[in-house]
């Protein structure tokens, strides 16, 4: 890997600087500049790669979807041999099912990857969700613009892993509550989702809420089966758009605030979720 005073001494264009780390596709040689166009800032030129700022300019530079990969396909087939989910990552799996990651198949469900999409304010979370997949990324996590929006995510890669979670949480290509659920969810899964689509019912509450637009009520009956198993007790509130929310009262919420402390630990911009509950622990 070229690192930062390689890079810059030989004042590379952008596009050529891509080209030679191989952490881009082609943009064409219409998007104009030089490396030096986009240094960073003093502060953070000591910490950053060679590579992190060609990503950086080539985002810069106007290409509105990053896409990169430091491995060509015949080592990605080598690497696939190798992986295995572990216990964690499954149950991350399903809590990331149950709320905003998606699974995505390109070959009538032989296998699937794993897709994970925040906005720029939850890039801490993002971030630390990449890491926890790290062995089944190619390229780490992406950054790209959504209209106005920045979004951060990652893609893994497709696996028969998968599958099983495919077959779970998917019926005629929409999502759906597993049968199982009951089964599949751990404290784990449960403070993921609650990270993802969970929320205090207000400032002035004691009890927490998840939006669970897109689940129909059957699907939801399963989820309070399923908190029952923790000893949390819930109930369906209908919205003004007839979607349906799950209701959690103050016991119950202390126990998914014990769930989610660990993680609050390393991702600490979520602390506000769970501010008011005081952690039956």
């Amino acid at each position: 890997m070229l690192e930062y005073p390689s890079i810059f001494r030989y004042s590379l264009t952008v596009w050529r600087a891509v080209k030679i780390l191989k952490c881009g596709q082609s943009a064409g040689k219409a998007h104009k500049g030089t490396l030096r166009d986009y240094m960073p800032d003093p502060v953070t030129l000591s910490s950053v790669t060679g590579e992190d700022i060609v990503r950086s300019a080539w985002r810069h530079a106007g290409v509105p979807t990053l896409k990169y990969t430091s491995m060509n396909t015949k080592e990605i087939s080598e690497k696939k041999k190798n992986l295995q989910l572990s216990k964690r990552q499954r149950e991350l799996i399903v809590g990331l099912l149950l709320g905003d990651g998606h699974l995505e198949t390109q070959n009538n469900g032989r296998t699937y990857r794993l897709k994970v999409e925040h906005g720029s304010a939850q890039r801490e979370y993002l971030e630390w969700l990449a890491k926890e997949f790290q062995e089944w990324l190619v390229s780490g996590w992406y950054e790209k613009r959504k209209g106005e929006k920045l979004v951060y995510g990652f893609t893994t890669v497709s696996h028969p892993a998968f599958r099983f979670y495919g077959a779970q949480f998917y019926q005629n290509g929409k999502k759906r509550i597993p049968p199982l659920i009951k089964k599949l969810m751990t404290s784990l899964s449960l403070a993921i989702w609650f990270l993802d689509d969970g929320s205090a019912k207000s400032s002035r509450h004691r009890s927490l809420v998840i939006h669970s637009l897109g689940y129909n009520r059957k699907d939801l009956e399963l989820v309070q089966e399923a908190l029952r198993r923790f000893g949390i007790e819930s109930a369906l509130h209908k919205q003004r758009n007839d979607s349906l929310r799950i209701y959690v009262s103050y016991e119950g919420a202390r126990i998914i605030a014990d769930f989610v402390q660990p993680i609050l630990d390393d991702v600490p911009l979520f602390a506000y979720k769970v501010e008011n509950i005081k952690p039956k622990k």
